[in-house]
């Protein structure tokens, strides 16, 4: 191949965002604060598998899980898991499947969810496991869409609901609750049973997607809060737990009783956040995992405190027991449960649950990562006390949205876009990423306001990846100006960039390659792109990465490995490299960027994305092979067909590899670009203006014909916003104000709006709003969409109706 200075070239990576206009520019010196350095001689994990030889399981087709001392196994290979929360007695029951889709296409390869004990048996010996409480039948829709599942079984689960989940009966009753007390264990046993008993033949080793199950929640942190059911005379919060060996004995108790009841999984977990030497986990029968939670500190602009925009690894309250047992993250939080705090704050932005998991994950060595919540969801009416909210004065009585990338109502947020790149990675390289060591840099940044780039390296030997982050929350951190990483290995120092002047904008984070196995003896040796996913068809191997933000997109391959054709947007780099290695500079684009022959024959594909496109990538697992849908819409499977949701009639998706069937498709790239088109809908409401906070809102059931939802967007002045069903009175939803206007979706109450309509309250400000808890946090009259309004006047403002188009495509 004839050698030219500035070469088209093909890869195929997705990268966030697109290449400076220059291409290829000299790095000049870079002072010593833009270099970051790491000594990661000798680093990498060594998986022992002794202590966990009891854990694991086989399933009926002869799948083998397994655990070692660092992270769980499937088929002897690295089992990454990246789960997403959803409470299914919080979700309507005839849009379960819908929602697993959504998280499955948001990246996800399981569902983690909380089972509420007091919901399934509100009064001793009673149970229901009908509607929203039949979990046998949500589970039974993860295994048919191929979904992991999690349990988390309690007893007690907080989630801001009712005494956490424990029935209110348990009061009266000669006990103490979360101890082992004779009697609470019997009771939670029976539970357990009548659990199992419903979920019979979905456990891992009868053929179902149950594979793990985690036992109680927060003990020893959160108390029960009985003044929710008994407002006088009785204190803050009930028994918060055990200590010492008691502590221990309590979680193995609970293991017994699960497992003799019918909840046998092949691991177990519990909470790790506030253990300490007083609260020993049983770590040789469960594991520990953690949390992380950085809303607050947005709503808060605490600048100083944000432990997480750090990877400094003093802030692991799980580092005890690292490599003792495998761990994990348990709930990276994506939002935040709705109180006052949040009044007239606006949305948090999607570079909050970003960042958590990045710098997580990054920092601890693990390939287990939950995110709390992905998919929001309404609070049940409890059978005995009424509205199943922890605290009525704190949060909603319905309302459990959480700000999560999926609404309580089925709508995708920018989070769930912005989250999915990196689901793609832990997925796809999870198993790569499972044997490297956290690895910090000579000086790491160890205080929160440090105007500084935050990174971290996981390495085992000469490969891994870097993390880094410009992220600062509350705090405004700078761009940084032509950034080195160099990375000490026992083969030789490792520089990113080679050749490219590396210029990390603000807010900028993700991931970069070092030493990437691309297939067949094929190397990435460093790439200034972040993978996002890895498949094969057709006998190719294909890798896609994503440009982040304005940074410059450089790969650097080995030597070894044969460039058989180049992009129209990739050019080579003059300069010769030592080792041999050729370095590529590249636009993203929907194109393979490089095409490659591996040592041992094997053909490779490298694409790199733009940033938005790498966010509007949907990758389906099915058994014809791996299929790649693009689009800004909403885009599900269910492995007949692709279901397109979109608030336009005209929509678009772009399809990897095409589909032979469809007509009228064009090409785009290495896609299939596919236009559908469905009539348009002019549907409006008919609204009675009843008071100047009172409207009432009626709607026809044909009015849903042909389309997926109908969105409602409410504007108003006051603290907070309510809508009840006229026929019975009763409250349907709720929210507190944000000062954005609250989206609802309206097609499950096309019953009520086709009979007597929806009420929508408005309701006054008071005059003072304190946070539980938090005393200097006091809101005074907040204002809504537009600036507050003095004195206690609520009003509504205007109400938009929004339809929302659906079409399918089939997939054979």
């Amino acid at each position: 191949m004839k050698k030219k200075s500035l070469r088209p070239g093909v890869v195929f990576w997705i990268f966030f965002g697109f290449v400076a206009a220059g291409g290829f520019a000299r790095a000049d010196e870079s002072p010593s604060d833009a270099v970051v350095t790491f000594d990661a001689r000798g680093a990498g994990l060594q998986p022992e598998y002794e202590t966990q030889k009891s854990w694991g399981g086989r399933s009926p087709d002869g799948r083998m899980l397994r655990a070692n001392n660092y992270f769980l196994e499937l088929d002897g290979k690295p089992l990454p898991l990246v789960l997403g929360e959803i409470h299914p007695q919080r979700y309507p029951a005839d849009y379960w499947e819908e929602a697993i889709l959504a998280m499955q296409a948001a990246g996800l390869n399981g569902i983690s969810i909380y089972v509420f004990w007091n919901q399934i048996e509100p009064r001793p010996g009673e149970f229901h496991f009908e509607g929203n409480n039949n979990i046998l039948r949500f589970v039974e829709l993860c295994a048919k869409h191929g979904m992991y599942v999690w349990l988390r079984v309690g007893p007690f689960c907080n989630a801001e609901i009712l005494l956490g989940g424990l029935p209110p009966w348990l009061y009266g009753m000669p006990l103490t609750e979360r101890s082992n007390n004779p009697l609470y264990l019997d009771l939670a046993g029976r539970y357990y049973a009548r659990l199992g008993e419903q979920l019979k033949g979905l456990m891992w080793e009868q053929g179902g997607p149950v594979i793990g199950i985690q036992l109680e929640n927060e003990l020893g942190v959160a108390g029960v809060e009985w003044k929710r059911v008994f407002p006088q005379y009785v204190g803050d919060s009930g028994f918060t737990g055990l200590k010492g060996a008691a502590f221990t004995d309590h979680y193995r108790n609970l293991r017994k009783l699960a497992v003799a009841g019918g909840l046998r999984a092949p691991f177990y977990s519990c909470t790790g956040w506030g253990l300490g030497a007083d609260k020993p986990v049983p770590w040789e029968e469960m594991m520990p995992t953690e949390l992380g939670y950085m809303g607050g500190y947005y709503y808060f602009k605490n600048k100083d405190k944000n432990w997480l925009t750090l990877f400094d690894n003093t802030t692991h309250l799980l580092k005890p027991y690292w490599g003792k047992c495998p761990v994990g993250l348990s709930e990276i939080g994506t939002g935040l449960s709705l109180t006052p705090l949040a009044l007239s704050k606006g949305l948090l932005p999607p570079e909050v649950s970003v960042c958590a998991a990045l710098t997580r994950v990054g920092a601890m060595p693990t390939i287990f990562a939950g995110y709390y919540m992905f998919h929001g969801g309404s609070n049940p009416v409890d059978p005995t006390q009424g509205w199943a909210v922890k605290d009525v004065a704190q949060y909603p009585q319905i309302n459990y949205d959480f700000q999560a990338p999926i609404g309580e109502f089925g709508d995708w947020r920018p989070s769930l876009f912005h989250l999915r790149p990196f689901n793609h990675f832990l997925v796809s390289y999870g198993a790569a990423l499972a044997r490297t060591a956290v690895v910090h840099p000579a000086d790491p940044v160890v205080k929160c306001d440090a105007d500084r780039l935050r990174a971290v390296v996981r390495m085992d030997g000469g490969t891994g990846f870097i993390f880094f982050n410009n992220y600062g929350c509350a705090l405004d951190l700078a761009a940084r100006s032509d950034m080195h990483f160099k990375v000490r290995t026992d083969g030789g120092t490792i520089t990113v960039p080679r050749v490219v002047r590396l210029d990390i904008p603000g807010k900028a984070m993700g991931v970069l390659p070092i030493h990437l196995d691309l297939g067949g003896g094929a190397r990435l040796l460093s790439a200034t792109v972040q993978p996002v996913s890895r498949f094969e068809c057709e006998g190719r191997v294909y890798h896609i990465f994503s440009r982040m933000d304005e940074m410059p997109c450089e790969l650097v391959l080995d030597h070894a490995v044969k460039v058989e054709s180049i992009g129209p947007d990739v050019s080579e780099a003059d300069a010769v490299q030592p080792d041999g290695a050729r370095v590529f500079s590249a636009k993203p684009g929907r194109a393979a960027a490089l095409a490659l022959r591996a040592p041992d024959g094997t053909p490779v594909m490298l694409v790199v994305l733009s940033q938005e496109d790498a966010r509007n990538l949907a990758v389906f697992k099915r058994k014809e092979g791996t299929l790649l849908a693009l689009s800004r819409h909403e885009v599900t499977s269910d492995g007949r067909n692709l279901r397109v949701v979109a608030d336009t009639p005209r929509m678009e998706v772009s399809i990897f590899p095409p589909l032979e069937h469809v007509a009228n498709a064009q090409p785009d790239g290495l896609f299939q670009k596919l236009s559908l088109s469905v009539p348009e809908c002019g549907r409006k409401p008919a609204i009675e203006k009843f008071a100047p906070n009172k409207w009432v809102l009626k709607m026809p059931a044909q009015a849903f014909d042909g389309l997926d939802d109908l969105d409602l967007d409410i504007s108003y002045a006051g603290q907070a916003c309510r809508i009840f069903d006229i026929r019975s009175g009763l409250m349907v939803a709720d929210q507190f104000n944000l000062g954005v206007p609250w989206r609802i979706g309206l097609k499950r109450f096309r019953s009520q709006l086709a009979d007597k309509g929806l009420l929508i309250r408005a309701e006054p400000d008071k005059a003072d709003v304190a946070l539980p808890g938090v005393p200097e946090v006091v809101v005074g009259a907040p204002g809504a969409q537009k600036p507050a309004k003095s004195g206690p006047n609520a009003q509504l403002d205007t109400v938009g109706v929004f339809p929302q188009y659906s079409a399918e495509i089939p997939l054979n």
